[in-house]
């Protein structure tokens, strides 16, 4: 049975490169405060099958997200259920007045038709120093035509940084360090905040928004696992004064080089109002 459940919302990252989750550049952009990240929020909705499948569920499954209004920092919080069957389910995040936030439909084990294992391409790794342009039209032009940098982060589940929640026991025993798995797998925030890392390391921007996500976990991704990221630009477009892009980023294990998950995303990485890069 995949229960709902209400919580407090957890902005992790108010010091973030991207200072959307700051609440001085949230509001020049008329929002309440800094937003919570949109991976954070990802997690959220994805909690209920985490509880339900176990470590199942990262052993294949995902979810599609979308992110609707933005979440605070400190906000009550409820994840619906709205429907669902043995192998899949529907979830919202609905604030403290009713309004729904975001919106998900989480499968148990997606059809590897629609999301193919990931190949790696061996992309050259981005430097430790690397500063990137400026997301332009231009500059993912360039990276569609001669590729994007690789980068690796290391899964630390003792980081607060890597928790969803103020604290590390709200979130299920998989993820918590020191529970009863010695070997913590990571939560969903921080496969796609691979997504999210990879992104801004190959393209300058600031403030940019998390939108959209279909994502599949391959393997579970352990305590202690580097994993590397590599990333192909699919599209950029204008819609209403934003500016959007939408990449495929691929996760495997640093050392073996084995498939951990795919992520295709759709994010904001230029908001109507945003001054043009020098």
């Amino acid at each position: 049975m995949i229960e709902s459940y209400e919580e407090i919302a957890f902005n992790q990252a108010p010091d973030s490169d991207n200072e959307i989750h700051s609440d001085e550049m949230a509001q020049r952009f008329g929002f309440e405060g800094g937003l919570v990240p949109g991976v954070t929020v990802s997690a959220y909705l994805v909690q209920p099958g985490v509880e339900a499948w176990g470590e199942a569920f990262f052993a294949g499954g995902g979810a599609h997200v979308q992110i609707l209004k933005p979440t605070y920092h400190d906000e009550p919080f409820r994840c619906e259920i709205t429907a669902q069957t043995d192998a899949q389910f529907e979830s919202q995040i609905v604030n403290s007045t009713g309004r729904v936030n975001a919106v998900a439909t989480v499968t148990r084990q997606v059809d590897e038709q629609q999301q193919p294992l990931p190949i790696l391409r061996g992309d050259p790794l981005a430097p430790t120093d690397y500063v990137p342009p400026s997301a332009t039209p231009e500059r993912f032009e360039a990276l569609k035509e001669k590729g994007c940098l690789a980068t690796e982060y290391l899964f630390d589940a003792a980081n607060p940084r890597t928790w969803y929640f103020h604290r590390a026991p709200q979130m299920p025993k998989i993820h918590q360090p020191g529970g009863e798995d010695a070997e913590a797998v990571a939560p969903t925030s921080f496969l796609l905040g691979c997504g999210n890392w990879i992104f801004s390391a190959n393209a300058l921007m600031n403030p940019w928004v998390h939108l959209e996500t279909h994502h599949r976990s391959v393997v579970p991704i352990r305590q202690g696992e580097t994993v590397r990221c590599e990333m192909l630009i699919e599209d950029w477009f204008e819609r209403r004064g934003h500016l959007f892009a939408d990449v495929t980023v691929s996760l495997f294990e640093a050392r073996s080089r084995a498939p951990r998950g795919v992520i295709h995303q759709r994010a904001i990485y230029r908001l109507r109002g945003s001054d043009a890069p020098a």
